[in-house]
C-alpha cells in the first residue's frame, strides 16, 4: 500500500473511531496498534517503514490537523501570503511567523499542499468536550469528501 494510500485510511480509521463515539456505537474494542512487532534498530527484524517512498513522486499532501498545519485556510484552497500584515500579525492567519511545516515540507518536495487543518481543532469534540465550540477532524475530513477530491494513489 503506498504512502498516500495509508495516510488515507488511518485518516478514515481515525475518523471512523469518533464518528462511532458521535453515533453511540461502542468501538472500545478498537485498537490502533502494529502487529508483528517489528523488533529494535539491531534487531534482524527491524523494519523502516520509511524505505521506499519517493518523495517525488508525491504531487499533493492534503493536510488535517490543529494550528501547527494550519496555513489560514480550511477547504484546500490556496493560502494567503505568509507575511505579516499591519492589521494582523497571524503571517496569513498562520499561527507561526511563516510557513507552517506542512508548507515547508510541500516546498522542499514541489508538492501542492491543499490544507484543512484549522487553529484550534481536536480529533473529536465528543472526545475533547472543552473544545465543543471548536471544529474537528470530523469535520475536517467531511469537507475534502463534500469536494469529491480524487487521490491519485500513485502521487
Amino acid at each position: 500500500m503506498t504512502s498516500p494510500m495509508l495516510s488515507f485510511f488511518v485518516v478514515l480509521l481515525m475518523t471512523m473511531l469518533s464518528y462511532g463515539a458521535v453515533e453511540g456505537i461502542d468501538t472500545s474494542p478498537l485498537k490502533l496498534a502494529v502487529q508483528p512487532k517489528c523488533g529494535s534498530l539491531s534487531s534482524s527484524r527491524f523494519n523502516n517503514f520509511n524505505t521506499g517512498i519517493n518523495l517525488k513522486r508525491i504531487k499533493t499532501i492534503y493536510g488535517f490537523g490543529d494550528s501547527y498545519m494550519s496555513n489560514g485556510q480550511r477547504t484546500g484552497s490556496p493560502p494567503p501570503p505568509a507575511v505579516r500584515d499591519a492589521n494582523d500579525p497571524k503571517y496569513g492567519q498562520r499561527a507561526t511567523n511563516g510557513l507552517v511545516w506542512i508548507e515547508q515540507f510541500g516546498q522542499q518536495i514541489r508538492a501542492l499542499v491543499k490544507d484543512y487543518a484549522v487553529g484550534g481543532a481536536s480529533v473529536s469534540r465528543v472526545l475533547s468536550p472543552s473544545t465543543a465550540q471548536q471544529t474537528d477532524m470530523i469535520e475536517h475530513v467531511q469537507t475534502f469528501l463534500d469536494q469529491h477530491n480524487h487521490i491519485d494513489a500513485a502521487s
